[in-house]
């Protein structure tokens, strides 16, 4: 024995999931733009779990700002792309990648100048200037050298998994995709 029921309200619910389960294209791009805004709080946060701190010497150096973001273009560079059956972020930066997963980077000797200020009598001081304050300029060779640098995962995925916010993030974004009418 069965029996059936027809209402023309859930059926018309259920060919509409039906037919938006056909093209996920919109739902890859609703992920998409989740995925760059758990980018975004990630930078905010500057990182979730909390990035390794910068080294002593580094640190030293820098003025201000949060980590990765001195300048605002690793950030601002992380756009979302998606297709019918893929969804993500990237970014066109060339140091990204070593951000992401840490490394070494290692430079070579190499020959350039620095500049300092010079008194009216004649001695020149013993701190670096920008080149526009110098009246003053010294040719040097700087050695070869390799900057370790420690991951920091901006993007939401660590160790090729999805970071346990952006997962329910997304979930969130999948559940009310497939219960709206």
């Amino acid at each position: 024995m069965s029996i059936e029921i027809h209402d023309k309200e859930l059926d018309k619910a259920l060919e509409s999931l039906a037919m938006r389960l056909n093209n996920t294209a919109p739902l890859m791009q609703r992920i998409s733009v989740e995925l760059l805004a758990q980018t975004m709080l990630n930078f905010r946060a500057e990182g979730r779990p909390a990035w390794a701190g910068l080294s002593p010497a580094y640190a030293a150096t820098k003025q201000g700002g949060k980590i990765l973001q001195l300048s605002g273009q690793l950030a601002a560079s992380v756009t979302p792309y998606h297709s019918a059956v893929v969804a993500g972020v990237g970014t066109n930066k060339s140091y990204a990648a070593v951000h992401q997963f840490g490394g070494k980077i290692d430079q070579p000797s190499r020959k350039g100048e620095v500049y300092f200020k010079q008194g009216k009598d004649g001695t020149v001081g013993n701190r670096f200037v920008k080149k526009s304050q110098s009246n003053f300029a010294q040719s040097v060779v700087f050695k070869a050298r390799s900057v370790g640098i420690t991951a920091r995962p901006y993007l939401p995925f660590i160790a090729g998994q999805l970071q346990p916010e952006a997962r329910g993030a997304i979930m969130l974004v999948i559940d009310r995709y497939v219960s709206q009418p």
